[in-house]
């Protein structure tokens, strides 16, 4: 008797647990504020604006990561959401030891699959592929306006 009324119990949870996700599964919103544009899917669940990240593609991100040009400058940047855990801000903090033309480096997103850096003022001024997991390779503008090729690897 009691086996059956554990067991009624059980798929009586488990039967609420289920309908509460059906009830509650509704296209998601997403920001990139660090670029000043929006990305998101409408209610057909069309992406609009770019392509979607999710949430663990963004959080596999965070942390300190190497830029490095071909001037041979680099710089630590540590690669975080804002103090109050909201994911639509993005902080990119250099290091104070980073040399002065890589210090412009203020904000992040990740867009199609491609990490975005931008400056205070939200301009793009890095735009990095995917090389491999933790590398990525593209171009990147020093303060003085200068783009150089230039590499993004995960620190150590």
């Amino acid at each position: 008797m009691q086996f059956r009324l554990g067991t009624f119990l059980m798929a009586g949870v488990l039967t609420s647990l289920l309908a509460g996700c059906v009830a509650t599964d509704a296209p998601a919103t997403r920001r990139v504020e660090a670029s000043g544009t929006e990305t998101r899917q409408d209610a057909n669940g069309t992406l609009v604006a770019g392509q979607a990240q999710s949430i663990n593609a963004e959080q596999d991100l965070v942390g300190f990561w190497i830029l490095a040009d071909n001037a041979d400058r680099d710089c630590l940047v540590e690669l975080k959401f804002d103090q109050s855990g909201d994911a639509s801000q993005r902080l990119a903090v250099p290091t104070p030891k980073c040399v002065n033309g890589m210090r412009n480096v203020a904000g992040w997103a990740l867009v199609d699959g491609k990490i975005a850096l931008f400056d205070k003022d939200n301009s793009q001024i890095g735009l990095f592929e995917a090389a491999t997991r933790y590398r990525y390779q593209g171009d990147f503008t020093i303060s003085t306006g200068v783009s150089y090729p230039a590499t993004f690897v995960r620190g150590a």
